[in-house]
């Protein structure tokens, strides 16, 4: 099942970790599943979340330090 993540594009980078640790912090202590009146709800899995908030860290770090993720390519010499 697809999760539409476009509404997240109006929380900044910051927000969105924090968000993700919440779920973190929930899945690890209250579990993977509950059910309501009979209707099983399930939250996130840990590993994705794990993955999500690792990925919101270094591109966090990427920001603060002022990267814009471009690579740029030199040649030295007439080696080709």
């Amino acid at each position: 099942m697809a999760v539409d993540t476009s509404m997240l594009q109006s929380f900044t980078l910051a927000e969105q970790l924090k968000a993700v640790e919440q779920g973190i912090f929930e899945v690890s202590a209250l579990g993977t599943f509950w059910a309501i009146n009979g209707t099983q709800i399930t939250r996130a899995n840990l590993p994705e979340l794990i993955a999500w908030r690792d990925k919101l860290k270094a591109e966090i770090a990427l920001e603060s330090n002022g990267d814009t993720g471009t690579i740029a390519i030199v040649q030295f010499g007439d080696r080709y």
